[in-house]
This record gives structure tokens, C-alpha cells and sequence, in this order.
């Protein structure tokens, strides 16, 4: 169906306006303010009565052009109309509206009659006035759908935040027309209702058993798509899980994923060997300076152990011991061995404790014999110095070795997965297990429903059978029972229809919504696929498998997105009408615009299409891009004097 033209009088700020349409793209183009959304409304206005940017009750606001009413006289009465030429199938269909005002003291006051709606059908040249004109418009296009036709762009960005999808989902259902399979199939069960009325009458135990066959019979129907739901989604979380198996194998996955769990494993070992070392050196530190001061005396004590090995051999003391023992080696600052005990007295400190224990004793060998025997202790004791800090070496060396090799193998691990996206692989394996929930949980309800299935046919099995216990039939009776049984399977194969069509449909907005996106879209390497619920609830995947709301994205996707998925919903239309944009292109982007202006085409399909844009929208490289397929192009110019406003079409 196409608009052939628009008449519009003393509609608001249009005076006197004439507008013919082409059977492509037409530009209807004006500054903000001059009339562009008032075409719309024109348009709404004209069909059911209403505006579809209702502006509320304010009486500022009336339809009634401002100059037309000023140059009115008082008790004159000025008359608003919206005239629409539609073409359907060869034969003219033309609607008018009018609206009676009156001025009264000065004031503009709306006719109490209020709008009439007339309808004109034209075949050839009879005209032919008809009385059901509000008929026509609901059968070729109803009110509930007339937000997918007559559409603002600057309202599009926030349809999917503002919109349920129940709402969507019933307007598709409008759109495509499927409500009247769901139609069809309550008019048959009321039928069978009414048959299993009349047979409970004739025949009141076979009507009773014959309403308890059609619950159970409803019921299974009921749980039978409930099951087949089931399953879809069962079918398709395997599909998901397979394509995401897939990515994962491409991007070697398990090797990656091996990487980096050895990574953290020898990430937790380092923390142990740093600590390790840092124990060892802290011990190693300790032990040495315990036993600084032996470690500086070590020579003289072995030199001095000599010479009281030596002394007992002779049987003699030396001439140098012949003064008292300590006194010559702490009071006079030397050794028997000749060295300066001043330098290294930090390190005699521990000889002179023990020398201070040994009593006065006259005999000098048995004085030095004792302290020789302390020093050999101190000897000793050094041996196991000697021994404890060999094996901590030994252990620094080992842990230092295996931190060297941990170190090298995390470098090389980090050189493997350098290009590799981990976060992604943990995304995809997120959502594997997602899918996988999904599955077990589909799965569960699938065993539950085939159980409540086979417990409905056991009992509606039961109830035939008391059915057939019955007398012989009547004639009615049977008659009526061919009847039910009929209804039912027409009911059944309905459904069965209906379930196909459903899903069908879903499908393919789902595929023509994202095909378009994808297309139209700058960042093809940001987003992968838009996913829409059997409920109409629409996300989109990023590259990192992550789903994003329409409210996630910028200004300019959700326009993109509204454009797409409208653009899916026409092409499953049941309704050939035109489609109207109001400012479909907003603030975006000049690259974003010239997609769009290449998209537009393909979009509008067969289509006719009315552009309401303003200059900034509509400009030369959109023009340019867009001219082959533009029937007509109208520039609307503003007029404003003492006697009120008023726009003009200009046809360019």
C-alpha cells in the first residue's frame, strides 16, 4: 500500500499544505520546530483521532492553526482537516477528518460533535463513501501497531529501556499477524466447549467423561509446548556450547589453559622459595655472628693448642709462661705467638671468661692445661659451625637453583601466552558453563514434563474408558462426538502451526536483526551476535562473549539497533504500508550516517518511505549516497507574522 498524498487545513502550524508522495524514499526536510513531527501527527490524527506525540491538555496547544483563527471573525467557525490518499491493490483509498472550531469573544472553542471520520474507496472512477471507515483502518493498519510504522528516531535510542517485551512481543504478534492463529484456536475450543455442553445433556455421563478427555487433552497440548520449549532450548544451549567448544579449540585453549594454571603453581612455589632463602641467609647471618669472635681467633687458638701439646710432651713450661697466664694475655696485650691482642681483644673475650673461672693455681702447667682444654672445646664447637653452615649453603644453592629454573620457565610460559587471549578463553569457558546449567536445567524440566504428559494420558485413558462403558450412543450424541473430535484435531494441528510459525518468526528477526546490525555497525570487531529471547528481550555479545543490554550501548548503537530490529519486524510484516521516520538519524556520526544512507535501501525493501529530517541530518554526503533512490524531496520553510504562524512545503 502506498501514501499517495497529504492534505492538511488549519492542522496546527499547517494552514494550507498539499503534499504528493513517490513510490521510493521521500525527504521531507525543516529545521527543528517547523513542522515535522506535526506531519506525523497529521497523519495519526487523520486515522484514529489522536496524535502520537500527544502534546496533553494544555489549550496553547490546540489543533487549530493560530493565523486561522486570529483572521477568523467571532461566531465564524474554522474547520481543521487531515486528508490521506492511500493506493491499495489498484483501488484509491482516501480518509478525511475534520474538527469544528468556533471563535467565540475572541477565544477559539472546540465543536462538543468533535471529529468525524470519513472513508472514500475508488475504483476507477466510482467513488464509492463508506460507512465502515473505521473497519478499514483497523484491517490495513490496526492502532496497536502504529509505533512500528509512524516511528520517531529520536525516541528509537530508548525503545528497548522504555518498552517492555511483553509489549514487543504482542505487537509482533499484531504485526505478523499470528494473533489470529491464536484467534482460531480459542473460536475452536470455545466450540468444543459448547459441544461438550450440548452432549452432557443428551448423554450426561459421556458429556462428563467428554469434558475431563478435553481438560486432559488441553492440558497436555499445554505441557506438550512446554516440552518442545524445553527442548529448543536444550537444542540450542548445545549449539552454543559446540560453537563455543570450537572457539576454544582455536584458540588452543587447553594448551593455554595448562600454561597458566603451571604459572600460578610455580608462582605459589617462588613465594615459598624467596621465603626459603630469606629464612637460610637470616640463620646462615646468625650463626656467623655468633661466632665472629671464635672466626677472628681461630689461628692463634690452634697455635696456642700446639704449643700446650708441645709443653706436655716436654714436661716442661716454656720460659714465656712462667708469669702468671692471664695476666700476659690480657693485662700486657700480647699472645705467646707475638700477636697484638689490642687489634683482635674483641676476639679473646669469650678466652677470658673461661680464664676467669680457672681459680689462682701455683702450678703453672696444670693452669695451662686447663685452658687448653677450654679452647679445644671452643675448637669443637667450631667444627659444628663448620658443619651447620655447609648444609645451609648447600640448601641456599639447591632453593636458589630451583628459583633460576622456576623464573626461566615463567618467562617462557609468558612468551607463550603473550598473544593469547586468556580473558577470552575464561569468557568462553564462563559461558560454557552457563549453557551447560541451562542444559541440565531444560533437561530436568524436560524428564518432569514427559512424566506429567504420561500421568495426563493415564488419567484421560481412564476417563475413555468410562466413556465407552456407556449404553449405545445416541444418534446426537455420536453426531456431536464426530464434531468434538474434528474440533480437536483442527485445534491441535492449529497449534502445532502456531508453535511452528512462533518459532520461525523469532528466528528470523533474530537473523535479520543481527545481520543488519552486524552490517550497519562500525565496530564489526566489537560485537559478534544479538541474542533475543523467546520473550523478546534483546542482548548483544561482544567479541569477549559477554552479553551487553541495549541500555549498555552508546547513543548511536541503540539507534542502529532500534533501525535493525525495526527493519526485521517489517520484513516479516503481514502489512504492506509505508513506512515514516521522524529524525531517524539524530546526532550520529558521519560514518555511522553514510552506513545507514547505504543500509537505508535494503531496509525499506519494496517499501515506500517518508524521511522527516533536519538539515544537519540531511546532508550532502548522506544526500549524495541516498539521491538514486529519492522519488521527492520538500523543504519546509517557517512564516511567523503579527497575524500568527505558519509553515509551507516546498517542493525542492
Amino acid at each position: 500500500m502506498k501514501l499517495n498524498k497529504v492534505k492538511i487545513t488549519n492542522f496546527r502550524q499547517y494552514r494550507d499544505v498539499e503534499i504528493e508522495f513517490g513510490n521510493k524514499i521521500n525527504i521531507i526536510q525543516g529545521n527543528n520546530g517547523t513542522g515535522k513531527t506535526t506531519l506525523l501527527n497529521a497523519l495519526s490524527w487523520c486515522l484514529y483521532g489522536s496524535e502520537i506525540h500527544d502534546y496533553g491538555d494544555k489549550s496553547s496547544m490546540t489543533i487549530c492553526n493560530n493565523k486561522a483563527a486570529f483572521l477568523a471573525k467571532n461566531g465564524e467557525r474554522v474547520n481543521v482537516t487531515v486528508e490521506i490518499g492511500f493506493e491499495d491493490s489498484g483501488k484509491l483509498l482516501t480518509f478525511k477528518r475534520s474538527q469544528n472550531f468556533v471563535k467565540n469573544n475572541n477565544e477559539i472553542i472546540r465543536d462538543v460533535i468533535g471529529s468525524v471520520l470519513e472513508a472514500y474507496e475508488q475504483n476507477e472512477n466510482d467513488i464509492e463513501i463508506s460507512n465502515q471507515d473505521a473497519y478499514i483502518i483497523d484491517r490495513i493498519i490496526p492502532k496497536e501497531i502504529e509505533e512500528y510504522f509512524f516511528f520517531d528516531g529520536a525516541l528509537l535510542g530508548k525503545y528497548f529501556q522504555d518498552t517492555k517485551s511483553a509489549k514487543i512481543k504482542n505487537a509482533i504478534f499484531e504485526i505478523s499477524q499470528l494473533n489470529l492463529i491464536e484467534n482460531i484456536e480459542n473460536n475452536i475450543h470455545k466450540v468444543i466447549e459448547k459441544y461438550n455442553k450440548k452432549l452432557k445433556k443428551i448423554a450426561p455421563e459421556i458429556g462428563q467423561a467428554s469434558e475431563k478427555i478435553s481438560y486432559y487433552d488441553n492440558l497436555e497440548i499445554e505441557k506438550q509446548n512446554e516440552l518442545e520449549e524445553a527442548k529448543t532450548n536444550v537444542k540450542s544451549a548445545d549449539e552454543e556450547i559446540k560453537n563455543i567448544e570450537n572457539e576454544l579449540i582455536d584458540k588452543n585453549s587447553e594448551s593455554i589453559t595448562k600454561l597458566v594454571k603451571e604459572d600460578q603453581q610455580i608462582e605459589k612455589r617462588l613465594n615459598i622459595l624467596v621465603n626459603n632463602i630469606k629464612t637460610l641467609k637470616e640463620k646462615r647471618k646468625k650463626l656467623i655472628l655468633d661466632q665472629y669472635p671464635i672466626l677472628l681467633s681461630y689461628d692463634i687458638f690452634v697455635e696456642f693448642l700446639e704449643k700446650v701439646e708441645d709443653s706436655r710432651k716436654k714436661r716442661f713450661i716454656p720460659p714465656e709462661y712462667t708469669k702468671n697466664f692471664i695476666k700476659d694475655l690480657l693485662d700486657e696485650k700480647k699472645c705467646i705467638c707475638g700477636v697484638d691482642l689490642e687489634v683482635n681483644k674483641e676476639s679473646f673475650m669469650e678466652l677470658e671468661k673461661i680464664l676467669n673461672q680457672t681459680p689462682e693455681i701455683t702450678d703453672r702447667a696444670e693452669d695451662i692445661t686447663r685452658a687448653g682444654a677450654k679452647v679445644e672445646n671452643l675448637i669443637s664447637g667450631m667444627e659444628k659451625f663448620n658443619t651447620e653452615i655447609k648444609e645451609i649453603n648447600l640448601n641456599l644453592s639447591k632453593d636458589k637453583k630451583e628459583n633460576d629454573e622456576k623464573l626461566e620457565r615463567r618467562r617462557n610460559i609468558a612468551s607463550k601466552i603473550k598473544f593469547n587471549p586468556i580473558e577470552e578463553i575464561q569468557k568462553l569457558q564462563e559461558g560454557r558453563e552457563s549453557y551447560m546449567d541451562i542444559r541440565q536445567v531444560n533437561n530436568r524440566k524436560i524428564g518432569a514434563l514427559e512424566t506429567k504428559i504420561a500421568s495426563l494420558r493415564e488419567k484421560r485413558k481412564e476417563w475413555e474408558q468410562r466413556k465407552n462403558k456407556e449404553a449405545k450412543l445416541t444418534i446426537d450424541a455420536e453426531t456431536l462426538e464426530s464434531k468434538i473430535k474434528f474440533a480437536k484435531k483442527s485445534k491441535e494441528a492449529i497449534n502445532k502451526i502456531g508453535y511452528e510459525m512462533t518459532n520461525s518468526l523469532h528466528d528470523k528477526i533474530q537473523s535479520l536483526t543481527k545481520e543488519k546490525f552486524i552490517k550497519i555497525i562500525w565496530k564489526e570487531d566489537e560485537f559478534v551476535d544479538i541474542k533475543i529471547s523467546k520473550d523478546y528481550e534483546v542482548s548483544i555479545v561482544n567479541k569477549l562473549g559477554e552479553h551487553e543490554s541495549p541500555g549498555d550501548l552508546s547513543d548511536g548503537e541503540k539507534l542502529c539497533l532500534g533501525l535493525c530490529f525495526m527493519s526485521a519486524i517489517h520484513n516479516i510484516s503481514g502489512y504492506n504500508l509505508p513506512i515514516i521516520m521522524d529524525t531517524p538519524l539524530g546526532n550520529l556520526d558521519i560514518d555511522i550516517r553514510k552506513n545507514i544512507a547505504k543500509f537505508l535501501p535494503e531496509f525499506i525493501e519494496e517499501k515506500q518511505a517518508i524521511l522527516l529530517v533536519t538539515g544537519t541530518e540531511y546532508t550532502d554526503d548522506f544526500r549524495n549516497i541516498i539521491h538514486d533512490n529519492v522519488s521527492k524531496e520538500y523543504l519546509i520553510e517557517w512564516k511567523t507574522s503579527d497575524e500568527g504562524k505558519e509553515s509551507k512545503v516546498k517542493e525542492v
